[in-house]
């Protein structure tokens, strides 16, 4: 969530991309990242316990205004710091009944506030001081292609097939690939000209490329806290099928994409049909736009929230 030099990045970027658009409404704040390499994103886990003692020395001595945390383990981390701590719940596996959506819960209790990326999650919420705020995409990489033929030719892809995406990386069970695969298969069998990409080695930076190369986009995952890949897609104006998790709903209507079950049946119709009449589902930016859901808007609100916690210490 915070790609560095050496790190993996297809994870996403998201928290960074916040930080440096946060940096561009406020010059003059002065921003501490303080950075986690798990093991997960190449590092080791023994990382949470420096980080324990390395968090504690700063909030002893540091003269911090806001803490701002984007994940459960991290905010567990910041016992010496919560009277100014903000938690950002990511995590779509808050209601999962699981030992890590009790921590995610332990997490918000001790949290000062707590902003939700999730629809449902926010309004299910009791947390007294809570918000509701996704994360901002990037227009600027996420955006329209001028030439989608000359992007194709960039990323190797063939120019005479229809390109279907799947960002997520397919070695992750929650995220469907599997039924996806099984959807190729027939596709293959029908003699439809689809060509399937999947993602997990795709670089952060080629993403967008990807996604504007792309006639459709599909994210059929079990859970999703919000569904950044969604709002990706929609900003280059590319069609989505999506299963009806995390804000799905929120972004998806019939001028950008279409909402499914995860089944083999329903996601093959729903492929079937966007194909069919392209060009009818690539009305998703203006949309976007429209919800404030770029990275300007999402940084002001921030701001407010940033505020609003420095005024009632």
């Amino acid at each position: 969530m915070y790609p560095r030099h050496g790190d993996v990045t297809w994870r996403g970027g998201f928290v960074k991309d916040q930080v440096e658009a946060y940096k561009k409404l406020q010059p003059d704040a002065k921003i501490d990242v303080y950075h986690i390499k798990a093991k997960i994103s190449g590092g080791s886990n023994f990382s949470y316990l420096k980080a324990l003692f390395d968090l504690t020395y700063k909030f002893f001595f540091g003269k911090y205004d806001v803490v701002h945390s984007h994940h459960a383990f991290c905010t567990l981390l910041c016992l010496f710091g919560r009277k100014k701590l903000i938690y950002t719940v990511h995590e779509g596996e808050l209601n999962n009944k699981k030992i890590r959506s009790a921590l995610i819960k332990v997490a918000i209790l001790m949290a000062k506030s707590v902003i939700y990326v999730s629809q449902a999650e926010f309004d299910n919420s009791k947390k007294p001081r809570k918000y509701f705020l996704p994360c901002g995409v990037n227009h600027t990489d996420f955006t329209p292609a001028n030439n989608v033929t000359e992007v194709r030719n960039t990323l190797g892809l063939s120019s005479q097939k229809d390109i279907i995406l799947f960002p997520a990386d397919p070695n992750r069970p929650e995220k469907n690939a599997s039924i996806l695969k099984e959807v190729e298969v027939k596709a293959k069998s029908m003699g439809d000209n689809w060509t399937f990409v999947y993602g997990g080695k795709i670089d952060k930076s080629e993403m967008p490329k990807y996604m504007q190369a792309s006639d459709l986009v599909v994210s059929i995952g079990q859970y999703e806290s919000d569904g950044m890949v969604i709002k990706e897609a929609l900003a280059c104006n590319t069609p989505v099928i999506a299963t009806n998790v995390g804000n799905a709903k929120l972004y998806i209507n019939d001028k950008n994409g279409i909402l499914v079950e995860a089944n083999v049946e329903n996601t093959y119709k729903a492929i079937t049909k966007i194909m069919t009449n392209n060009k009818l589902y690539r009305h998703g930016r203006e949309h976007l736009l429209m919800l404030g859901q770029d990275m300007e808007c999402v940084s002001k609100q921030l701001n407010n929230i940033y505020y609003s916690l420095g005024a009632n210490k």
